[in-house]
C-alpha cells in the first residue's frame, strides 16, 4: 500500500503528522500536547478505559503496521486510540475507510471517529436492470471487502459506502461534465428524490450491510441558479450533481430522513452497525 495515511481525530492535535513512509513529524499542536522531551505526545486521558502499559503499547503499534518505523506507528495507533478508548463505547480496533470521499471522512471525524483512508479500486458500472438498493448495496460491500483484504491486521473493520440519487426510478450518479449536472439539477427541479447510500462493515468473515434512504424536495429551480450552482465547481464529484452542505443548501425545501445520509454517509446507521459488530468482537 502506498500514499498518505488519513487521519482525522477529534479534540486537540496530538502533535503529529505520518505517511506511510513511515517518516513522522512532531509539531507545536496545541500547549501541552507534547512530552517534555518532546519524543511522543503525552498519555491522553483515556478515563475508565483500559489502560495500557508504554511497553505494551509499543507492541500493539508494532503488529498493527509491521515493517513500519516505530516511531510513526506509535504515533499513529495513539491518535486511534485517543479516539477510540474515550470511554467503553467502542472496542479497540483499527478503523478503515475504504473511499477517498472527503465528506464521509469528515462526518466521520466530526462523530469522533479516527479512520485511515484506503480508497477501493473498484468498477462501479451498475448492471443490466439492477435495483438501486441492490446497486449501492453491491458497491458498498464490494469496496470494504476489496480494501479489508489487503490488510494483515485480523481486528481491523472497513467501512465501504456509495451513494446514489434516484428520480423516477432512474439512478443519477456523478455527472460526467457540467453540462451532464445542469441536466441532472433540471430533472430534481421542483420536486421529491430519494438518497440512498449503502453502508457496509467488513471484518475478517463478519459483513454487515445496510441501505439508508432519505427524502429530498428541491425548490423550482430557474436557468439562471442553476447555471450558477454548475459554476461554483460542485457539482462534479457528487451524486445527482449537488452537495446539500454547500451552495445546493439553497435549493432544498425538505429532507425526510437521515441529513448526513445526503451528505454521503448515514452516520447514526453506521454507528449502530459498528456498535453491533464490536460488540460481537468482544463477546
Amino acid at each position: 500500500m502506498s500514499g498518505p495515511l488519513d487521519f482525522a481525530a477529534p479534540g486537540p492535535r496530538l502533535g503529529c503528522h505520518v505517511q506511510r513512509t513511515g517518516s513522522v513529524e512532531l509539531d507545536s499542536g496545541s500547549p501541552g500536547d507534547r512530552r517534555a522531551d518532546d519524543r511522543y505526545p503525552r498519555k491522553p486521558n483515556l478515563g475508565g478505559a483500559q489502560r495500557l502499559s508504554l511497553e505494551h503499547f509499543g507492541d500493539r503499534a508494532r503488529s498493527h503496521f509491521p515493517g513500519m518505523n516505530h516511531r510513526a506507528s506509535f504515533c499513529i495507533l495513539w491518535r486511534i486510540e485517543a479516539s477510540v478508548y474515550h470511554s467503553d463505547y467502542h472496542a479497540p480496533f483499527l478503523f478503515v475507510l475504504a473511499s477517498s470521499s472527503p465528506r464521509r471522512r469528515d462526518l466521520l471525524a466530526d462523530a469522533g471517529f479516527a479512520v485511515e483512508v484506503i480508497p477501493a479500486r473498484l468498477d462501479e458500472t451498475r448492471l443490466p436492470l439492477e435495483p438501486p438498493r441492490d446497486y449501492v448495496r453491491r458497491l458498498a460491500l464490494g469496496k470494504a471487502t476489496a480494501v479489508a483484504e489487503t490488510l494483515t491486521d485480523d481486528a481491523a473493520i472497513v467501512l465501504g459506502a456509495d451513494t446514489v440519487v434516484v428520480v423516477d426510478g432512474d439512478v443519477l450518479g456523478k455527472p460526467q461534465d457540467e453540462r451532464h449536472a445542469a441536466t441532472m439539477l433540471r430533472r430534481l427541479s421542483g420536486r421529491e428524490h430519494d438518497v440512498l447510500t449503502g453502508v457496509a462493515l467488513v471484518c475478517r468473515a463478519t459483513r454487515s450491510i445496510a441501505v439508508e434512504t432519505s427524502h429530498v424536495t428541491f425548490v423550482d429551480l430557474d436557468q439562471a441558479m442553476i447555471d450558477w450552482y454548475v459554476a461554483l465547481g460542485e457539482s462534479l464529484d457528487k451524486a445527482g450533481g449537488y452537495g446539500i452542505q454547500g451552495g445546493a443548501s439553497r435549493f432544498i425545501e425538505r429532507i425526510q430522513g437521515s441529513y448526513t445520509n445526503v451528505v454521503g454517509l448515514p452516520v447514526s446507521r453506521v454507528d449502530r452497525l459498528l456498535r453491533d459488530m464490536t460488540a460481537t468482537m468482544k463477546s
